[in-house]
């Protein structure tokens, strides 16, 4: 039984110690409170956010439903998008409901996102203490380890307080009341909120639900991030180190406000190939967190230096709308799947996309490049021009047209939708994989240049160019239709049989020959031979016919006349 008794506690003791590893490799404290996408204000509210004297905000301000009007003090300079404005006060941008899409949603999204942060903090229950000095706090207050703290009071905080713990713990205060710290003459001698151990100014929340909201006072130094149900004041020259989120107004008076944040670059690279014509502009690119989009995202793709977001720190992923016709890699802070993690120093992310060609199929499971392949070159004569046909083959359904010129464009092609050709088919819009087009109205004797085209579902592909020669002699007396001559009509004779074949010696077209007409004349009544008699035997059996008929006569007559005299 001692035996047990030891061996059961030496065992409880090894669990205990486990258990106690364990949990100190965890983040302390409660679990951090989710801002969605109003982590991605420095300062944010409803009605109003105004300054006087020389604020500097790092980070965006946003303001939702009150217009921009609401917003004073700053000098705001509409940039020439309309979705968001500038100050020379603030470094980062300026939101607000009546600016251009889509930035009316973006803040409804981040308003209610504001207001979800503020139920969950003032939700979370079992405290780590309650009431602690009733609210009132100060240096001799015992150092707040990772916790969640309740008061049923106003909180003032008359000197300093500190917050002992790492960088991935977390602090939640609770107060029903309101919150306020200090006065002083100097930063250096203001109030302050400390944090020792490489406590996090992120993961630090302060909801206040008194009515009168949260007041810094003059040269204070506060590290957390303030949800308020009503207003938050800067007091002169307080620095805010984390967000100012009321659901009325903010108020400033020559203040530092910084969320910390940290840009993220965002560079666009387009490989297209010998094919691809898309430019950077072509992609939209979205920067989100926790599924959500953060300020200013999604923007159209730019190249170096790319688009810069000023975001505080944390995880992020970086993604595009999807383009069937090019793949989208991730390098340089991103990893493969677009993720990014920010902490303290900037970082950049390049997104390249490489053109995919659209490869025609042959048959039997072989490929070769796109181009016009199978091709089929038929010529006519219509008046006095000639009409040539030309096919091709894809291998994604597609639309048809042909571009041509009596020049060469194979070294260098001009931009969409000639290419630099100076004619063009109309666009056969029916989605095939089989391909024709006539090109008509061609001068005889006269070289041209063809390139096949064929757009699906926005990306549009070229073919080799290929020359032709359309050396078909044509004259103003040929018939328009195949329907027979109603008068006689003379076709001019020609001296030698014309070749109709295509110049590019990969054509797989077999040459057609044309055989002269050697001074044919037509009439309205035409004489045919009888079919299978030659002119000359006909002679021969009318002879026969006629020496037959006169020596039957003879014979007959010398049988009869006998017979005649013995009667």
């Amino acid at each position: 039984m001692k035996k047990f008794n030891k061996v059961g506690l030496i065992t409880s003791l090894l669990l205990i110690t486990i258990g106690f590893n364990v949990l100190s490799a965890q983040a302390a404290g409660p679990l951090p409170v989710n801002l969605l996408s109003a982590s991605n204000f420095s300062i944010l509210a409803k009605t109003a956010i105004t300054t006087t004297g020389a604020t500097s905000v790092i980070g965006n301000i946003g303001l939702s439903p009150e217009a921009a009007i609401g917003i004073t003090g700053f000098g705001l300079i509409m940039d020439p998008s309309n979705k968001f404005s500038t100050s020379a006060l603030v470094n980062g941008k300026i939101y607000a409901p009546d600016y251009a899409l889509p930035t009316p949603s973006t803040m409804t999204k981040a308003i209610s996102a504001m207001e979800a942060a503020y139920t969950d903090a003032a939700g979370r229950t079992i405290p780590t203490a309650i009431d602690i000095n009733s609210g009132s706090l100060s240096s001799s207050t015992s150092p707040f380890l990772p916790g969640l703290y309740k008061w049923n009071s106003d909180v003032t905080i008359t000197d300093s307080i500190t917050l002992n713990g790492n960088a991935t713990d977390v602090w939640i205060f609770q107060t029903s009341g309101n919150l306020s710290l200090a006065s002083a003459g100097s930063v250096a001698t203001g109030t302050k909120i400390i944090l020792n151990g490489g406590a996090n100014s992120s993961n630090i929340f302060w909801q206040v639900g008194g009515g009168n909201g949260a007041t810094l006072g003059t040269y204070s130094t506060f590290n957390g991030n303030i949800l308020a149900a009503k207003q938050i004041i800067l007091q002169t020259g307080a620095v805010l180190n984390g967000r100012a989120l009321s659901q009325t107004q903010v108020t400033l008076d020559a203040n530092i406000v910084s969320s910390n944040p940290v840009s993220l670059h965002i560079v666009k690279v387009v490989d297209n190939g010998n094919r691809g014509t898309a430019v950077p502009s072509d992609f939209m690119i979205h920067v989100s967190n926790s599924n959500l989009d953060v300020v200013g995202s999604p923007l159209t793709g730019t190249s170096t230096p790319g688009n810069s977001y000023n975001l505080s720190a944390g995880n992020y992923t970086v993604s595009e709308d999807a383009n069937s016709s090019y793949t989208s890699t991730f390098s340089g802070d991103c990893d493969a799947a677009g993720n990014v993690t920010l902490v303290a120093a900037d970082k950049t992310c390049t997104v390249t996309n490489t053109y995919i060609p659209v490869v025609p199929t042959t048959g039997g499971g072989s490929y070769t490049p796109f181009g016009v392949t199978n091709s089929q070159i038929a010529a006519k004569c219509i008046s006095d021009k000639a009409s040539t046909s030309l096919s091709w083959l894809s291998n994604y359904a597609a639309d048809s047209r042909v571009v041509y010129d009596t020049v060469s464009h194979n070294i260098t092609l001009g931009s969409a939708p000639s290419y630099g050709y100076a004619y063009s088919t109309i666009t056969d819009a029916t989605q095939v994989t089989g391909h024709n087009q006539t090109i008509s109205n061609l001068n005889p004797n006269t070289t041209y240049y063809f390139r096949a085209v064929s757009n699906n579902a926005g990306t549009e592909i070229l073919g080799e160019e290929i020359a032709y020669t359309e050396n078909l002699i044509c004259t103003t007396t040929i018939p328009t239709t195949t329907d027979f001559p109603t008068t006689p009509e003379t076709v001019a004779p020609t001296s030698t049989p014309v070749v109709i074949a295509p110049v590019n010696p990969e054509a797989t077209t077999t040459a057609t020959v044309i055989t002269p007409i050697e001074n044919q004349t037509s009439s309205s009544t035409p004489s045919f031979p009888s079919a299978g008699v030659e002119p000359e035997k006909n002679n021969n059996w009318l002879n026969m016919v006629k020496y037959l008929g006169i020596f039957g006569f003879a014979l007959a007559a010398v049988v009869l006349i006998p017979k005649r005299a013995k009667i």
